[in-house]
């Protein structure tokens, strides 16, 4: 008989604090299933989506030309572009300069914003930035330039929509650039 009660007030303590949790935030992180809580709404659906192209491990462009660091993104049920409220930056050629009918860039994410601000389409910038031939001497083994290796783009630097702006400092790295 014993054995049932204890599995009784066993059963009754986990019900306990499977409800008792929602009151209580220490309990909390110890109940595994929840309910919703009733104030908490659908958040509607967005009516833009965006594509991302990344290479290095801090940042990212949206299709929509911003670049920002990875965890600045929007959840993707949101739109998966970079947050409007967090720092990012659009048609970035920072660190791109003009190279035989197009452009080369330091960082492959600024490639991308850059050739997207000409306009072209998104998917063109991403390949075109990852692949092209531009990047690559005579022989195709070698960087023409070991440090601006990501080209596109029919265009020249003075063309692009943020050459406009002066430059501020020296070409930036993906640390500096989380500076801004």
């Amino acid at each position: 008989m014993r054995p049932r009660v204890f599995a009784l007030v066993l059963a009754a303590l986990a019900l306990y604090l499977l409800y008792a949790a929602h009151d209580s935030p220490a309990l909390a992180p110890y109940v595994s299933l929840q309910r919703p809580l009733p104030s908490a709404r659908p958040t509607p659906a967005p009516s833009h989506y965006c594509e991302t192209a990344t290479l290095g491990a801090l940042l990212v462009s949206d299709s929509d030309g911003y670049v920002c660091e990875r965890f600045h993104l929007l959840p993707a049920d949101r739109s998966g572009c970079c947050d409007p409220g967090r720092p990012r930056q659009r048609y970035v050629c920072a660190g791109c300069v003009a190279s035989r009918g197009g452009l080369c860039c330091a960082l492959y994410e600024h490639c991308v914003s850059c050739c997207t601000g000409a306009p072209n389409p998104f998917h063109q910038c991403v390949e075109d930035c990852r692949t092209s031939s531009r990047s690559l001497d005579a022989s195709g083994r070698q960087y023409r330039d070991a440090e601006h290796r990501y080209c596109a783009g029919e265009r020249t630097v003075s063309e692009s929509p943020s050459a406009s702006a002066p430059p501020v400092g020296p070409a930036p790295s993906a640390v500096q650039w989380l500076d801004i």
